[in-house]
């Protein structure tokens, strides 16, 4: 390979640039196309966010601007943020994810304040911002790249600069929404449950790591340590997926995006495939897998020296060395977001925390090398959808303006010290509210409550005193429940705990979200065609209960079986986005406790009125008869019932 020098770099990123200046849409204002996904379809269009539109772009400008100081650079930023602004008042949304949305947009613009010292642009950053402070929380992702925290992410940053209470009160409100939204598993917390993945994500574009990197940034920027306890928690969960074989955390991606796929997670669940929805994947890139979580770790690491954190930092950094730069095929993309430039950025980070300058300098190097290599080659570089090469992309995180950024970083690694794949914030309040001033002891309380929400009816409930010097871990969690439970509890209180219980036990030993949400898919469109005709036919079929659920009672209801309380037994059934819980009468529950083994409705219905309920009156046998089937047919209108 011919050696390349720091001054190649920059002058790659040069020819990007004015690559793209040259293929600018023809208006008053600057502004690009780049690919996108429309349904199944990757077009070109226009759009607004960081990750794959205008912002992004213009975000290279800016970064080129000030690594090469030519005002040839400065004007095309300045317009294309024009352009961007034009369209934003032009066009409402209710995405403010940070990547993917408009806070992305007024991140861009916060930067350009930055550089500019002009007020324009701050105003406008707090102008965009308005119109999420005038709605409610409404988007179902938590993730970083889609999702709240992201949302929370760019709030963080938009108050560093303004200081004002409203940004400061919806910073509150998002922290309060994320820590009620979490799930437990094992050995720690995880968000974003479903069907399209295995459990909760590794990662930090999609997943914990994204999450844990947001509480490290609000506890230091609010100068409350107690929120890197959320942080440990999700790193925790994410480590249960590390793979030593692999020196890797899993991707757990394993869902259907499309009718093709849909159809073969439906042959793999009717052929009984359990492992194929089991199949998770060693990725190596900054949206999943070690170049991400590694670049989590060096904050973690660098806020509160924690050695597990450098431990783990060190797999990721060796894990990404093998990935990235000892393995090399024609075959690959330079991008961002999963290629190889993105991947470049650990080892940018991790120099500043494991003293090894020269050696990841050389890492950086190789793969400046490689691609500049790689595009003398094809005369083109390969976009992130790993499409033909004749479909360009000069998008941030899918395209050339990030191979671009990534060439302004190798030429000076040291440069550029807060990157766009770890947007840290700079500064930092002390003017805390509601959650954002909980100490450990108050962390440690809410994690209790949500792991075991039934403690808290306990009308003498007190939590023992967690201190400063405490680590949190979901087994002092657990003890604390049980300790509570015993100490305080009455046998009704008992009798619900156990729902707790089973519950968080269900949660560990169920197949995987998209196991179960195949499950529910394949099994309701069996029920409903059953149902069509359950009067004439349906009543001979063998039905069964899904052998994941789980009746909850233990001595104290077993004594109160024959009472009329209709709450003294609890089904839960795991779904993909949660586990179900329902309360039970004791006829349901009769009902129901007949199909633990397949049996016929018919089956079922002479079984209860001649052993269970035991009577003669011909009336009152045909008003249990039809209460009897008025209640498997509800049950197999949600999948609580399935066909044998």
């Amino acid at each position: 390979m011919s050696s390349l020098t720091k001054v190649d770099y920059l002058n790659a990123a040069v020819e990007i640039g004015e690559k793209i200046l040259n293929k600018h849409i023809r208006t008053d204002d600057l502004s690009w196309e780049t690919l996108a996904l429309s349904g199944n379809k990757i077009v070109y269009q226009k759009s607004e966010n960081l990750y794959s539109g205008n912002s992004g772009i213009a975000f290279f400008f800016l970064e080129l601007y000030k690594s090469t100081k030519d005002d040839r650079y400065l004007l095309p930023l300045l317009q294309s943020a024009k352009g961007i602004e034009k369209h934003c008042i032009r066009n409402n949304t209710d995405n403010y994810s940070f990547y993917t949305g408009r806070m992305g947009v007024i991140f861009l613009f916060l930067k350009l304040f930055e550089l500019t010292s002009d007020d324009k642009y701050l105003n406008l950053s707090i102008q965009l911002v308005k119109t999420l402070f005038k709605s409610s929380i409404t988007n179902p992702v938590d993730d970083l790249i889609n999702g709240k925290a992201g949302t929370l992410l760019g709030l963080i940053h938009l108050h560093s600069f303004t200081k004002d209470e409203q940004t400061l009160s919806y910073i509150e409100k998002y922290t309060n929404h994320l820590l009620n939204k979490f799930h437990f598993y094992k050995s720690g917390i995880y968000w974003d449950r479903s069907q399209r993945s295995i459990n909760g994500l590794c990662g930090f574009s999609h997943g914990v790591s994204g999450l844990a990197y947001l509480f490290l940034e609000l506890g230091n920027y609010f100068n409350n340590p107690a929120l890197y306890q959320i942080s440990e928690l999700a790193f925790s969960y994410e480590n249960e997926y590390y793979i030593s074989t692999w020196n890797n955390w899993s991707d757990l991606r394993n869902g259907y995006h499309s009718t093709e796929t849909l159809q073969q997670h439906k042959k793999a669940y009717q052929n009984g495939e359990i492992s194929f929805f089991e199949q998770a994947k060693d990725t190596t890139a900054w949206c999943h897998g070690a170049p991400g979580i590694g670049l989590a770790r060096i904050r973690a690491y660098e806020l509160t020296n924690n050695m597990a954190y450098l431990d783990d930092l060190k797999n990721a950094v060796k894990k990404t060395y093998d990935a990235t730069v000892t393995s090399f095929n024609d075959n690959v993309s330079f991008t961002l977001c999963h290629g190889k430039g993105g991947n470049a950025f650990l080892f940018k980070d991790a120099e500043k925390v494991i003293n090894n300058s020269q050696k990841y300098s050389e890492w950086i190097d190789n793969i400046a090398n490689k691609a500049i290599l790689s595009y003398r080659r094809d005369l083109c570089y390969k976009n992130g959808f790993h499409l033909d090469n004749d479909l360009e992309d000069i998008s941030l995180f899918m395209g050339e303006s990030g191979i671009g950024y990534f060439y302004l970083m190798a030429s000076s690694p040291g440069k550029i010290k807060s990157t766009i794949l770890r947007p840290d914030v700079i500064g930092g309040c002390n003017d805390r509210l509601g959650v954002l001033d909980m100490d450990k002891h108050s962390i440690f309380e809410l994690l209790l409550k949500k792991k075991y929400p039934r403690v808290s009816s306990l009308s003498n409930f007190s939590v023992t005193k967690v201190n400063d010097l405490v680590r949190i871990t979901i087994e002092k969690i657990d003890n604390e429940a049980f300790k509570q439970i015993t100490l305080n509890g009455t046998d009704a209180v008992k009798s619900e705990f156990q729902i707790d219980v089973s519950r968080n036990r269900l949660n560990e030993i169920s197949p995987g979200h998209s196991y179960l949400g195949i499950r529910q898919i394949v099994e309701i469109e069996k029920n409903y065609a059953l149902l069509n005709n359950f009067e004439d036919k349906g009543l001979e079929f063998k039905l069964v209960l899904f052998d994941k659920t789980c009746f909850v009672f233990n001595d104290y209801t077993q004594e109160k079986i024959n009472e009329s309380s209709d709450k003294l037994i609890y089904l839960l059934i795991p779904n993909a986005s949660d586990i179900y819980e329902f309360p039970l009468s004791k006829f349901t529950y009769l009902v129901l406790q007949s199909f633990t083994t397949p049996t016929s409705t018919q089956q079922a219905i002479i079984e209860i009125i001649n052993n269970k309920i035991m009577i003669d009156d011909d009336s009152e046998l045909q008003i249990f008869r039809s209460a009897i089937v008025k209640q498997v047919k509800e049950a197999l209108s949600i999948g609580v019932l399935q066909l044998a």
